[in-house]
């Protein structure tokens, strides 16, 4: 195998994405690896360069993750052209309010048990109210339910009684039929949260930023409020994010996204959310140029299976990509210590046949991640676990990083790892949530591991495998015992 460097040309598509008129909004709807970092970096340079305000921020790119941020940061570093200024919504958002006093002392940082007191005390004031009625689940999973309700309820901005009660839950599934009575006592534990974290703890719900930034909107001067702003990998930005967004932007707004690598649920529209989307600002990448043709095929013969993409009119099927003749490896292994070994034995070998190459080895979860860590330790490999770190994710070596973590991001080589059969996907969908949806979900996680490799892809597993394996086209990997 020889690595072949791509020639750095801007496609015409793209070149198109990035000149687009820097008033109003852009919507750039793109396939893993067509190239959506490379617009929103080019086209915020660009920005930058013709914007001629004195007064304030000029441009800012946003992302919905620090892995993400670190890697547009590096990106932006180490090419031609100016750095651009990047940071995820959260951070973002609570530097603007910070000096209005509107995040008091931070982020709350024991969310579930406050959520538990909250609940405590309704029980105990309201003996007779009505619960969620979550079969074989017990405190814990009902503690975590009405977490994840309070989540819903301030990312669509549904905080208030009457916005509660008369809106479906939309991306909440259907498994779960809340009664009215049922969404009173929930609104009850809402408020007395509320309370508790105003009065007692004197910090915010990570989910109230955007809340915060959209309704105090008129309290940010407008030397803080960037004239551009741009979104990469939007697709997991929240109703309430955009709107805030939006309403912050004085110029123009530009968002990436995906629908292939939306992890979480949303189902809005862009009306909704106050942003104006139609086919004159609306552009189209479909060709991928980052994977290899194999890579491609594979990871798309996944999600061929999931019947929420079906019958979605904004997911893109990539077009075919060249072919390397390098196909996609599948090891299955009878351990987890066999799993080790190989995968020591593949990273030895491409480290010593491509030095100045980057492997991400990709897993469902941290604690498989600190697994490896040791383990790399011991056989003297060195390593960077991405989520933690700020610099160093886009050059060689090997990068450990989990599925939620990796969207966005490229290497050379990818090992995903872990593909069994209780563990991806998660085996246990959350109370209340769809098992369809949940699996869905999952799906997209290992689609978005698959699609970071450039030249080689290896799986690994320990059989029984995940049902996930099964899905894959068997005519497009090979299988190595």
């Amino acid at each position: 195998m020889r690595k072949k460097k791509k020639p750095i040309v801007i496609p015409q598509k793209q070149q198109d994405c990035i000149s687009f008129k820097p008033e109003g909004t852009l919507l750039v709807q793109g396939v893993a690896g067509s190239g959506k970092t490379t617009v929103v970096l080019e086209r915020a340079r660009q920005l930058d360069e013709r914007e001629t305000r004195r007064d304030g921020p000029k441009v800012l790119v946003l992302t919905y993750n620090r892995a993400l941020t670190s890697w547009i940061k590096e990106l932006s570093g180490k090419s031609a052209g100016k750095s651009v200024e990047a940071n995820t919504f959260h951070s973002w958002a609570c530097d603007l309010l910070s000096p209005l006093g509107l995040t008091r002392n931070g982020t709350v940082r024991d969310r579930p048990e406050i959520i538990r007191h909250a609940k405590n005390y309704i029980k105990r004031m309201h003996p007779n109210a009505s619960w969620p009625n979550i079969h074989g689940y017990g405190d814990y999973e009902l503690v975590r339910f009405l977490g994840e309700e309070i989540t819903w309820m301030k990312n669509w901005g549904l905080v208030t009684t009457e916005s509660y009660m008369n809106s479906p839950r939309t991306g909440r599934g259907k498994k779960l039929k809340l009664s009215p009575s049922q969404k009173e006592t929930i609104l009850k534990v809402y408020f007395k949260y509320e309370s508790l974290l105003e009065t007692r703890y004197r910090c915010i719900d990570f989910d109230d930023a955007a809340l915060r930034l959209e309704k105090h909107i008129h309290k940010i001067p407008m030397n803080k409020r960037p004239s551009h702003i741009l979104i990469d990998e939007a697709q997991d930005f929240s109703p309430a994010q955009f709107r805030a967004v939006a309403k912050t932007a004085v110029k123009s707004l530009t968002i990436a996204a995906d629908k292939g690598q939306q992890i979480y649920r949303r189902g809005f529209t862009w009306k909704s959310v106050g942003i104006s989307v139609h086919s004159g600002n609306s552009k189209y990448l479909l060709n991928s140029f980052r994977s290899t043709g194999e890579i491609v095929r594979l990871a798309t013969s996944l999600l061929a299976n999931d019947p929420f993409l079906k019958n979605d009119p904004e997911y893109l099927s990539p077009d075919t990509s060249p072919d390397s003749e390098i196909i996609p490896e599948l090891h299955l292994c009878r351990s987890d210590s066999v799993e080790t070994e190989k995968i020591i034995e593949l990273i030895r070998m491409l480290r010593l046949n491509f030095p100045e190459d980057s492997i991400g080895v990709i897993a469902c979860k941290n604690e498989i991640l600190d697994r490896y860590a040791q383990v790399f330790n011991q056989h003297l490999i060195p390593w960077l676990m991405v989520k933690e770190s700020e610099t160093g994710i886009t050059g060689p070596g090997v990068k450990l990083v989990t599925f939620n973590s990796a969207k966005g991001l490229e290497f050379d080589h990818v090992i995903v790892t872990g593909l069994n059969k209780n563990s991806v996907p998660y085996p246990r969908a959350e109370a209340g949530d769809d098992e369809e949806a949940h699996i869905s979900s999952e799906r997209k996680k290992l689609y978005v591991a698959m699609t970071r490799a450039r030249l080689t892809l290896h799986m690994a597993a320990v059989e029984p495998v995940s049902q996930f394996v099964h899905e894959l086209d068997p005519n497009l990997y090979k299988v190595i015992r």
